[in-house]
């Protein structure tokens, strides 16, 4: 019997001998994607059915890695549009500032002698001077703002606790006074430590602008005074303080409303004077302390003031 070499695909086989070369050529055509025709009724005519479903099995996982592909290409597109767009936080700064500057000049329109201490005032301490100071310093906390996040959560503090030292006398139902009234040169240790609390922040905005230091400036006078009145039982003292508190919270005011205004116009309407314009104009500062100090007064940096504490 002679030999019979069978070549598929230019791959030499080995010979075979037999009359049955036929059906293994047809196996080796079958395998090797050379499908001769055969009849799928025969026993090696099978394969061709799987070889279909193998076939169209490979062209749905195809699709759905294509399909997956370009998933991952759109969800990589949207973390990098994502992560170079700068989200905008609106700015909780004239928030607090109005609180306080608003509630200062009440309190203060009673210190100086114009109207009794009535129910507006505590109203105010508890709703706008603390309430809404509490949570303007909680979002400048979440912008990353200490200075900002400190002075506003302190103040509103401030508020409230005087709120207390007002009502929580008068907050017994028995025969006797639940808590004690404070004495008067108590009350003044009380309002002189808020003082020493304010002289502090007041450094603090050496580096910003002029008016967020005027009002650090004239609220630092107004406690020291207070504080002074009450201790020596001085009623001079205290109509000044009442005066001074005013202005304190007319600077305030001024400063919350410029924040805004600014902001919507898009440009300084209402000046708050960097300190680094008020260095140029007295010809006092030197390069490398402007750069620095007006990194610190921008909106951009970390250090952006509490009531937005910018130099613009």
């Amino acid at each position: 019997m002679s030999n019979i070499s069978v070549y598929v695909d230019d791959v030499t086989h080995q010979p075979v001998y037999g009359a049955s070369n036929a059906d293994l050529r047809r196996f080796h055509d079958k395998y090797e994607g050379h499908d001769d025709g055969g009849d799928d009724g025969s026993p090696l005519g099978h394969p061709t059915g799987a070889a279909a479903r193998h076939g169209r099995a490979h062209t749905r996982r195809a699709r759905d890695l294509q399909s997956k592909r370009h998933h991952l290409r759109e969800l990589q597109e949207w973390e990098y549009t994502t992560a170079i767009t700068q989200r905008r936080w609106a700015n909780p700064g004239p928030v607090g500032l109005l609180g306080f500057g608003m509630t200062t000049i009440l309190l203060n329109l009673h210190n100086s002698g114009h109207f009794s201490l009535n129910t507006p005032i505590p109203a105010m301490g508890i709703c706008f001077g603390g309430g809404a100071q509490l949570i303007a310093g909680l979002l400048e906390w979440t912008r990353g703002n200490t200075f900002a996040y400190v002075a506003f959560t302190s103040y509103g503090a401030f508020w409230l606790s005087l709120v207390c030292v007002w009502m929580l006398p008068n907050a017994s139902t028995g025969g006797a006074p639940a808590v004690q009234p404070g004495n008067q040169y108590f009350i003044g240790i009380y309002l002189s430590l808020w003082g020493v609390f304010s002289f502090f922040m007041m450094l603090c905005t050496l580096r910003m602008n002029v008016a967020i230091f005027l009002v650090f400036l004239t609220v630092t006078l107004l406690f020291l005074l207070l504080g002074g009145g009450n201790m020596t039982n001085n009623a001079t003292a205290l109509h000044a303080a009442g005066y001074e508190g005013i202005v304190c919270g007319s600077l305030a005011l001024y400063l919350g409303v410029a924040e805004v205004v600014n902001e919507v116009w898009d440009r300084t309407v209402l000046p708050v004077v960097p300190m680094t314009q008020l260095l140029g104009w007295f010809g006092a500062g030197k390069h490398g302390d402007d750069s620095a100090a007006a990194h610190a007064a921008t909106p951009d940096s970390g250090d952006a003031a509490p009531k937005k504490i910018s130099g613009e």
